[in-house]
């Protein structure tokens, strides 16, 4: 993911906006976070997604 101070800057928006979301994205599991790395977005399982009402494109296996 982009870092807080791009993101704020593309999206014209403080900087502590950026942190919140990215804190709750962390506490929801959609995020993890690695050191010295930045967040990375958690692969959903393709049971989530038939669930949630994807696509059917997005459910099918590559």
């Amino acid at each position: 993911m982009p870092s807080q101070r791009s993101l704020a800057k593309h999206l014209n928006i403080s900087r502590n906006t950026v942190d919140a979301a990215y804190q709750q994205l962390l506490v929801e599991g959609y995020v993890v976070s690695r050191e010295r790395e930045g967040l990375f977005v958690v692969e959903l399982e393709k049971d989530y997604l038939a669930g949630i009402g994807f696509p059917a494109y997005l459910n099918s296996p590559s």
